[in-house]
């Protein structure tokens, strides 16, 4: 998000890791967590947001990924700097299982089958936690599928059963004014075993075609979820596509990931670029009218969050390695040892296809760590991404950033 609005405001970027794009893009960078655990600290991020709201050091904040699990936070952190995305209330109301599905449900948009107990028989069903993300918290509710490293933990008083579904994982970026939305394009999700975890996010290719009633299907779930759960700025909402059934499973209320994928042709289009329109549509409620044509664009773009195979070192010598490649993102800022599953970096391709993008990320990802062998430690004790968001009391490491208006176009 630093990325998008440092040419427009000055920013101060709030996060775990401090990666060195969010170094190079953000004017001031604050750590809310460290990364040896992937945890947003809640207190540190509310502390943080009262000395800058005190020293008039930013005027507002936007909430990135993972914030969505932190309701407490987003509601107190509106009350020292206003929020520039969806109210807290409304993002309880996404991540709240029974009232998203039921609401689903009153609004006949299609949907998984869902339930709150355990059902009968669990094949083929999946346990899900309501405050989870990047589905590092799904997992088969028979317990199949899951390697010995998985955590192995009960279900928690959040969690809810899913019917597994086949079909592709797929997602809509869209951005609201809190009473209407413009898609921006259709992704394609890359979802794939991590460790012992058989669904976890690693990225997102697109924009990609789908059908009229694909489209239709999905725009009218996102008209219809807009105004009622008062979605504002840019937001996605994930589905599961089944020949040309849709089957929606839920809603990222904030910048989600795949937006990525829309910055580059958005910065074609306009001067201001996505997170301009994220404020703008927030604010004003003004939503851009080259959003249409971000998903008529001719070439396809495609990321993937490289995880580490397994206990590795990175060093110096390897992050400069990384950083003369022009596919590589979100690079550490030091050298630093990745447990098997964290993140260490992120890969871009670009195509004119789906499975061309496919075959070149696969391919890159290969030859990202070929001498890894020669780094390996001995195995020490992992902190996975769910055991940590338990032991932190806390959510996976996300993003915020809060600036100070150098545009006009702010309030």
């Amino acid at each position: 998000m630093a990325e998008g609005l440092h040419e427009h405001v000055t920013t101060v970027a709030m996060d775990v890791f401090g990666d060195r794009d969010t170094l190079n893009a953000a004017d001031r960078w604050i750590p809310i967590g460290h990364p040896t655990s992937a945890c947003i600290d809640p207190e540190r991020v509310l502390t943080t947001l009262h000395s800058l709201a005190r020293s008039g050091d930013a005027s507002a904040w936007i909430g990135g990924s993972n914030f969505e699990g932190l309701p407490e936070v987003l509601r107190e952190g509106s009350k020292l700097l206003p929020l520039i995305g969806t109210a807290a209330e409304h993002v309880c109301q996404v991540k709240d299982p029974v009232l998203f599905f039921d609401l689903l449900t009153s609004l006949d948009i299609d949907h998984p089958p869902t339930r709150h107990h355990a059902p009968d028989s669990p094949t083929d069903w999946l346990i899900k936690q309501a405050h989870g993300s990047g589905g590092w918290h799904i997992r088969m509710a028979d317990g199949t599928g899951e390697a010995d490293d998985a955590d192995g933990q009960p279900p928690t008083d959040r969690a809810y059963f899913q019917k597994r579904v086949d079909g592709t994982p797929m997602s809509v970026t869209f951005l609201a004014n809190g009473r209407e939305a413009a898609i921006l394009g259709f992704n394609e999700l890359i979802v794939r075993p991590v460790g012992g975890h058989p669904f976890v996010f690693c990225g997102a290719i697109g924009p990609v075609p789908v059908s009229k009633a694909v489209s239709r299907s999905i725009g009218q779930a996102v008209s219809k979820l807009t105004p009622v759960l008062g979605l504002k700025g840019l937001c996605s909402l994930d589905f599961m596509l089944d020949g040309e059934r849709c089957l929606v499973l839920e809603i990222n209320p904030r910048p989600p990931a795949s937006m990525a994928l829309y910055v580059a042709p958005a910065n074609r289009l306009s001067d201001d670029g996505l997170m301009l329109a994220h404020v703008r549509a927030c604010q004003t409620g003004e939503l851009p009218p080259w959003a249409h044509l971000l998903s008529a664009q001719s070439q396809v773009e495609g990321f993937e969050i490289a995880y580490a195979p397994h206990s590795v070192l990175i060093t110096e010598s390897d992050i400069a390695k990384w950083a003369s490649r022009a596919d590589c993102h979100d690079l550490p800022a030091a050298a630093m040892r990745f447990d098997k599953g964290q993140p260490m970096c992120s890969l871009s391709a670009y195509g004119s296809s789906v499975q061309q993008v496919q075959h070149q990320l696969a391919r890159q990802l290969s030859t990202l760590l070929p001498h890894s062998e020669a780094h390996d430690e001995p195995p020490k004790r992992h902190v996975s991404p769910p055991q940590a968001q338990r032991e932190c009391k806390g959510s996976i490491a996300g993003e915020a950033i809060e600036f100070a208006s150098r545009h006009p176009g702010f309030d």
